[in-house]
């Protein structure tokens, strides 16, 4: 694991660098670098680098959860029947079609019955007035010469 690996000079000389104290050869520490310093440098290193390490682990475990829980989720999906129980749905379509069938059939029955005594009216009327041109006319006939 990369935590357990010690810290290079070189990570030292660019955290120092980074942090913007002085280096330990520079001119200006005259050489010299307190140990004190360089522990504390090492130190926070290490727990940076401990850090990283605790949280690289940690967005690993969670990559493999998720991907873990998208092949479950994918599983599922695969896993719903493509056709539903129609049963229930098969059983109200017939009762509907069935009260369908019967509203058509009195409809029918009904226009029947209001169509058969209107034209039986009709046809009524129709009879009267022949009949009674039917005796008018010889009537009108003789009265015209």
């Amino acid at each position: 694991m990369v935590a357990d690996q010690p810290i290079s000079q070189e990570a030292v000389s660019a955290a120092v660098k980074a942090l913007g104290l002085e280096h330990p050869t520079s001119p200006s520490s005259g050489g010299r670098f307190e140990s004190e310093q360089m522990a504390q440098i090492l130190a926070l290193l290490q727990t940076l680098k401990t850090s990283v390490a605790d949280l690289k682990e940690e967005v690993a475990g969670i990559s493999t959860k998720v991907t873990a829980q998208g092949e479950e989720l994918k599983a599922a999906v695969v896993d719903v029947p493509t056709h539903f129980p129609y049963d229930s749905i098969s059983e109200v379509k017939r009762r509907a079609e069935t009260i369908e069938a019967t509203v058509l059939r009195l409809r029918t029955d009904i226009e029947g019955r209001d169509y058969k005594e209107h034209l039986t009216g009709l046809q009524e009327a129709l009879r009267d007035t022949r009949e009674s041109l039917m005796s008018g006319l010889p009537q009108s006939m003789s009265q015209s010469k």
